[in-house]
């Protein structure tokens, strides 16, 4: 059975992941970025580490992927990546290929919808878009079997949506502009949005039982709170779902998918969220109810990366 290479590059971990047709990750190595030192120093961890896991062994071929902008034909990142200095124009594909087998580098959010379109929730599927809901909200969009990166390689940036915020909610993106979906639907929005609402309410965060210490107050904790029926969260929840329908009912309308599905940590809040966004993105799409694309969570979880990545590798045999 064929086998391939995927490697995942964060600003946290390098994980390595040998990978066989079906999407069975047959090894896994992972270690800490050390991303502090550089994007020079990173990229030799990861030919090293890569080096060390391939050895002797019959290897098709090697996919990676990172956060950011990605040209593939390049093989390098196009833009700067805030927790790895020095990233930018590095050439990953060229040091990997050093290897001797063939190399393709890929945005890690575009690598994950191709996971699930090849051995995930979107098996079979030729048409999909997926978002990750984290620290951040990326996406990946599959058109016709392939991934669609666009005119300059960055297409799938669902997080930076434009979405109507109301203007004492805005707080600037990290892209520079305002009212960007990834500011109010990431975790991290949604524990802002939990503190402002906590502030206009008058509540005191200190006194209260369930919610700890205000410095304490996660994503996980709103959901979970939401679902035992507390007022404030189920709002914010309620407000979650309403932001990411509309941003999704948008990519629907002018991409037409079959399906879309919903990956990250935060679509393991499972189905107080999903309901929520099915509810609001129902209605607001062109199609019948009949044919509006199903609206599912990802299986892969935090393989795929790997999984992915390693995809890359057998869509070009």
């Amino acid at each position: 059975m064929r086998i391939a290479l995927g490697i995942n590059i964060g600003g946290t971990n390098i994980s390595v992941g040998l990978v066989n047709e079906l999407g069975r990750i047959l090894l896994r190595k992972t270690i800490p970025a050390q991303a502090s030192q550089g994007g020079p120093a990173l990229l030799r961890r990861v030919v090293r580490l890569a080096k060390d896991t391939i050895r002797n062994r019959a290897i098709l071929g090697i996919g990676a992927c990172m956060p950011g902008q990605i040209d593939p034909n390049k093989g390098m990142p196009l833009a700067p990546t805030p927790n790895i200095p020095g990233w930018a124009r590095l050439p990953i594909k060229k040091a990997l290929s050093g290897l001797g087998l063939p190399v393709h580098i890929e945005n890690d959010a575009n690598v994950a919808a191709l996971g699930e379109q090849y051995c995930g929730a979107g098996r079979g599927v030729k048409n999909l878009i997926l978002l990750t809901l984290g620290t951040g909200v990326g996406g990946g969009i599959i058109i016709d079997g392939k991934i669609y990166r666009g005119s300059f390689c960055y297409a799938g940036e669902v997080g930076h949506v434009p979405v109507p915020i109301p203007p004492w909610h805005k707080v600037r993106c990290g892209c520079g502009n305002y009212g960007c979906l990834e500011t109010v639907a990431s975790a991290t929005g949604v524990v802002r949005r939990m503190r402002d609402r906590m502030h206009e309410t008058g509540e005191s965060k200190a006194s209260c039982k369930d919610r700890r210490k205000s410095n304490k107050i996660t994503a996980k904790k709103i959901f979970d709170l939401a679902r035992r029926g507390r007022k404030l969260e189920l709002e914010v929840v309620k407000e979650t779902g309403w932001y990411l329908g509309v941003a999704i009912a948008g990519l629907i309308n002018v991409l037409d998918p079959e399906l879309v599905i919903i990956g990250g940590k935060m679509s393991e809040a499972g189905d107080i969220l999903m309901n929520q966004i099915r509810l609001n993105v129902r209605g607001r799409t062109m199609p019948s109810k009949s044919k509006c694309p199903r609206i599912v969570r990802a299986k892969l979880g935090g393989d795929a990366g790997l999984i992915g990545a390693a995809a890359l590798v057998f869509s070009h045999e």
